[in-house]
Order: structure tokens, then C-alpha cells, then sequence
């Protein structure tokens, strides 16, 4: 039996593998309940790791309830039990729970600083100095109490193996699973990446004040440019990303998995091309726009929206580059094309076929 004033290197390991181990599992119970919990409560995606992030920070403020109880009433938890710890008085005798309450909760503040940011990083350091230098530890001094080391059985020692093996196992999947889908995301994360930075000169393109003054016109003209720039900066961003996601897929070792990933990967990287194709294409029909501007050099107005130049000339040429681009008023024509050629009515007597007026057949 070891004590914590004859202790050695291995005992503060067992400590430590024995307060992370009761952690681990009461963290997984907590997940187990909190985010079933959240997912029906459809909390959007802004708030949704904030909101996960408090709900465990009061799970874990709870756990000393729980550590006391267990102290209190077998002397020790599920992970000191596995690696042959337990807590008592010097006498040998279990803690009573308001004593064994003060001293979980001395251990959440001052060992692990309540998992604050930054103070989490701090006091386990602290902690670890008291253990290298034999000092007894704060919380332990000022409860009177003693943790005890025993051998552990043979039943601990497998349960404490299986449950890091299944752990680590679980911790496999979840990186595959994570990474599979950071594959599956490369392409929304460029998407949104260029929408970031192009939404300021998007929202200059769009604005009123794009078409007043010839000075407007040039910027736009020149914010059209950049953001052609910027289709050209992410998609070659995105080809050095695709290189890399076919070299990760080359390395799986299943070939069912390749196959399925290399369609999968292709069909994201052909729908992400055709998307830079179209997004080009709609800015050269506004570069084409913004010329006739240009050339009209502040000589025009608008007039329920829509341009009028006083040049004659380019006023008909921006039309039909209007006809070419929508084909709406070209649909129109042959409509009226169609009605001015179509064939006479006629009526059917005695003397033969006649014609019926227009008069008569309103």
C-alpha cells in the first residue's frame, strides 16, 4: 500500500490516468444525453457549438456531485477503482460526503481551473509542479485526505484496457468519419471563402451609384476585372485541393472506398467548374454591359430603370445586345410575325367559299 507522502513517479500517473478516465466516462454519458437533447431542440448552426459548449461546462460543474457520492460511499470511483486508488481519512475511514463534496470541488477550481479557457491550462501545470517536488496536493490538505494505492485485480486491469481499446477504436472511426467528410466539404469551404470576398465589390457592382457617372462606370468596369481575378485565385486554389484529395483517396487501402470517393470527389470538382464557368460567363455579359456606358460617357439617363442613350446608334445596339442575351422581345416578334401572316377566316355558302370580315368576326 502506497500513500500520497511515500509516493512515486507511477502513483501521480495512476492519479492522473485514474481523474481522466472518470472524466472521459462522464463525458460521454453527458454527450449521450445533451446532444439528442439539442438536436430536437433545432438550434441553429450560429449558436449550436456555444450552445453545446455551456451545456457540458454545467455538466461538468455538476460532476463533483457525483465524485463526492461515489468517495463518500465506496471510497473511491469507477476510475481510481480500475487503477487500484482509493481516498480516505488518515485513519483509514471514508470520507464523510460534505468533506468529499469540498474536496471534488477544490480539485474542479484549483487542479483544473473549472475549465475556463487559458486558467485550464494553468493549474494542472501547478498541480503537476506540487507532484514532481513530493508536496501533499491543496485539496488533499485541506480535507485531511488520504489517497491510498492498492494493486488492482486482474477484472480492473482488463476493464481499464477494454475501455481505452474501444475508446481509441471509436476515436479511429470518428477521424475517418471526419475526414471523409472534410473531403465532402473542401468545395462549400472554397465557395464560401470566395462569396466572402467578393460580396464587397458584388454589393459596389449592384449598388445605385454603379452607372452615374463616368467615373462610376470605370470603377465597375474595373470591380468586374477583380472579380474575374478572384474566380481565377480560387479555382486554382481549388485544383491544388483536388490534387490532394485524389492523393489522400490513392492511400486508402480498400478499393471499394476509391472508387466510390474518386466519383464522388470528380462529380463535386465538375459541379464546382461549371459553377466558375457560369459565374465568369454572367460577369463577361456585364463587362459587355458596362462598354456601352463607357462609350456613351455620362450621355444617357434612366427611365424606369432601364437606360436611354441619346446616341441613337448605340441606343439600338444596346438593344439588340439586350435581344441577344434574353431572346424575350426576339419571342415577341415572331409572335406578332405569326398573327399578321396567318390565314383569313372563311364562310362556306351556296355561291362558294367568301371571307369573312374582320368587322364581322368581332
Amino acid at each position: 500500500m502506497t500513500e500520497t507522502k511515500n509516493a512515486t513517479f507511477l502513483f501521480w500517473v495512476k492519479r492522473c490516468l485514474a481523474r481522466f478516465t472518470d472524466y472521459l466516462i462522464w463525458g460521454i454519458i453527458c454527450n449521450l444525453l445533451i446532444l439528442p437533447l439539442m438536436q430536437n431542440a433545432a438550434i441553429p448552426d450560429l449558436f449550436y457549438f456555444h450552445c453545446l459548449y455551456a451545456a457540458l461546462f454545467a455538466a461538468f460543474a455538476l460532476y463533483p456531485l457525483i465524485e463526492a457520492f461515489s468517495v463518500s460511499r465506496f471510497g473511491t470511483t469507477i476510475g481510481a477503482k480500475l487503477t487500484g486508488l482509493s481516498v480516505s481519512n488518515a485513519e483509514g475511514q471514508k470520507l464523510p460526503f460534505k468533506t468529499s463534496l469540498k474536496r471534488a470541488y477544490l480539485v474542479y477550481a484549483v487542479g483544473l481551473g473549472c475549465f475556463l479557457p487559458v486558467v485550464s491550462l494553468v493549474c494542472p501545470l501547478v498541480a503537476l509542479y506540487f507532484a514532481v517536488k513530493g508536496k501533499e496536493m491543496f485539496w488533499d490538505k485541506k480535507c485531511a485526505s488520504v489517497v491510498r494505492e492498492e494493486k488492482p485485480s486482474v477484472a480492473a486491469k482488463v476493464c481499464l484496457v477494454l475501455f481505452y481499446a474501444v475508446l481509441l477504436t471509436g476515436f479511429g472511426f470518428a477521424v475517418k468519419t471526419f475526414r471523409d467528410m472534410n473531403r465532402m466539404s473542401v468545395e462549400n469551404e472554397i465557395l464560401l471563402e470566395y462569396w466572402e470576398e467578393s460580396k464587397p465589390v458584388m454589393e459596389e457592382i449592384i449598388s445605385q451609384d454603379a452607372f452615374s457617372t463616368p467615373e462610376s462606370v470605370a470603377k465597375t468596369a474595373e470591380n468586374l476585372k477583380k472579380l474575374q481575378q478572384l474566380i481565377v485565385k480560387y479555382h486554382e486554389r481549388y485544383d491544388d485541393l483536388y490534387v490532394k484529395q485524389l492523393e489522400d483517396i490513392r492511400n486508402l487501402p480498400e478499393t471499394a472506398d476509391k472508387v466510390g470517393l474518386f466519383h464522388e470527389v470528380d462529380a463535386r470538382s465538375e459541379a464546382l467548374r461549371m459553377h466558375w464557368f457560369a459565374q465568369s460567363m454572367r460577369l463577361s455579359m456585364l463587362e459587355n454591359i458596362v462598354s456601352f456606358f463607357s462609350e456613351a460617357n455620362g450621355k444617357y439617363r434612366f427611365e424606369n430603370g432601364q437606360p436611354v442613350f441619346e446616341d441613337p446608334e448605340l441606343m439600338r445596339a444596346y438593344q439588340d445586345f439586350v435581344i441577344r442575351i434574353s431572346g424575350i422581345p426576339a419571342e415577341e416578334e415572331t409572335v406578332v410575325e405569326e398573327e399578321e401572316t396567318s390565314l383569313p377566316s372563311l364562310e362556306i355558302t351556296e355561291e362558294g367559299a367568301k371571307e369573312i370580315p374582320s368587322d364581322a368576326k368581332k
